[in-house]
């Protein structure tokens, strides 16, 4: 007898395993799973976007050009801030004096200036080391006169006896800069010559 209910247990369960692989999943429960995929799918690519965006602050900081304009080029913003010091590529890349890096980010990517770290540093604070990153940047608009939390402009910290980069050389570069504003400001302005009629 036992043996007989072990065997009508067994031809039941498999009679029912049948009946569930004949039933066609409901509709909104296939659209779910649809739903559930293509949410997988954009938080996939979310996460390979947030490394990349991730990875271009240590691509900046290595020096490493390709792999920079690789990221932008994939969609990483220039001005974005890393997650653990809240710097941009270019602070990292003036911190680390990467030069090549610097001129790509300003001159092509269009990375912000003005842009400051949570201590109110700016990627000129940054460069202060290197006179060359420094004067580089000061010419190409970067503030001299911007504080930042403890009130410490960029010239500031160039009039320290430690800091290689020469107060009256930044000074000038800015000023070039400046100068160089205020003439492409002008010509924008400016009305264009009218010849008289014959």
């Amino acid at each position: 007898t036992t043996t007989t209910t072990t065997t009508t247990t067994t031809n039941t369960t498999t009679t029912n395993n049948k009946n569930k692989k004949k039933k066609k999943m409901p509709k909104d429960t296939a659209a779910a799973m649809a739903k559930t995929q293509s949410t997988m799918k954009s938080l996939h690519f979310k996460l390979e976007n947030e490394k990349i965006n991730n990875d271009i602050f240590q691509y900046a900081q290595d020096g490493n050009l390709q792999l920079v304009k690789n990221g932008i080029r994939d969609g990483c913003n220039v001005n974005n801030v890393d997650k653990e010091m809240g710097m941009t590529c270019l602070m990292w890349a003036c911190d680390r004096e990467q030069m090549d890096v610097v001129k790509y980010l300003v001159e092509e990517a269009g990375a912000d200036l003005t842009i400051q770290d949570p201590d109110g540093q700016s990627a000129l604070h940054c460069a202060l080391p290197y006179p060359d990153i420094s004067y580089y940047l000061a010419k190409h608009g970067a503030n001299i006169n911007l504080k930042d939390i403890d009130g410490y402009t960029p010239l500031d910290v160039a009039k320290d006896s430690t800091c290689e980069t020469d107060v009256e050389v930044l000074k000038k570069a800015y000023k070039e800069s400046q100068t160089k504003k205020d003439n492409e400001e002008q010509n924008k302005n400016k009305l264009p010559d009218i010849e008289p009629p014959e």
